[in-house]
């Protein structure tokens, strides 16, 4: 098993391809955005048996990915997805206390800098 398919939190061993890719080609920011007509388009996703995190070995360099996309129709939606941010961060608001939050597929962080706005 090569190093990649380790898990990356717990670091076990025990490790299974729940989906396979459907992604050919070189990952660019521009793969990244989310009004594109390949959205759904996946690598290969995979899962620890150990702590059952689910993870894509073949993301690296995720981060710079999205930092670099530029979705210019997603973001013609900012005003109205913000509402939705705010609306959702005060329904969680009472049940969190001050920690951590963790938004899976951030997209361009609208529901983050709300939260972070929030506490």
């Amino acid at each position: 098993m090569s190093l990649s398919h380790v898990c990356w939190l717990c670091g076990g061993l025990n490790i299974t391809r729940k989906r396979r890719s459907n992604f050919s080609g070189n990952l660019v920011p521009k793969n990244f955005q989310i009004t594109d007509s390949s959205y759904g388009t996946t690598l290969a996703i995979y899962s620890c048996s150990d702590c059952g995190l689910q993870f894509c070995p073949d993301a690296k360099g995720i981060t710079e990915f999205y930092a670099e996309m530029e979705d210019s129709e997603y973001e013609a939606t900012r005003a109205s997805r913000t509402l939705q941010a705010k609306k959702l961060v005060a329904s969680i608001h009472p049940f969190t206390n001050i920690g951590k939050l963790l938004d899976v597929g951030a997209g361009s962080g609208i529901f983050v800098a709300d939260a972070l706005k929030a506490g």
